[in-house]
């Protein structure tokens, strides 16, 4: 029975910290992605399972080069994700869009919705009044 006990008092602390350590980064690194470029005031560019992938932020839509607010919103953008990780969220009706970007919702680490943010300060209007929150 003593070898019960201590093999108890052994693994049960080990097991205690393994659960509070992986509680702790419930945010994996797979799911991280680290934004590369700033595209547009709607699209940026990262670093997707080892390939270069563009991103159309699901929800909204930026002014398009040439038009009023079109500095503005890339701008904004770029100040909140360029050089950051960003997690992103898939929207039910699929994956990518018609040009064949990824279509997300795109999270920081501070669990802050980029796209809302965007919509927000007025830089960008929803599209096609997308259900975005």
């Amino acid at each position: 029975m003593k070898p019960f006990k201590y093999a108890a008092a052994i693994l049960l602390p080990a097991l205690i910290i393994i659960s509070a350590v992986s509680l702790a980064t419930d945010d994996t690194e797979a799911e991280w992605y680290s934004v590369t470029r700033i595209i547009d005031g709607d699209t940026l560019q990262i670093r997707y399972h080892g390939n270069t992938e563009r991103v159309r932020l699901f929800g909204i839509d930026a002014p398009e080069k040439g038009e009023n607010g079109y500095f503005k919103a890339a701008a904004v953008l770029e100040e909140l994700c360029y050089g950051k990780k960003i997690r992103l969220e898939f929207p039910a009706a699929g994956k990518r869009d018609r040009f064949g970007r990824l279509l997300a919702k795109v999270y920081l680490r501070t669990g802050v919705m980029v796209n809302e943010v965007l919509y927000r300060r007025k830089v960008v209007q929803l599209y096609r009044n997308s259900p975005l929150f």
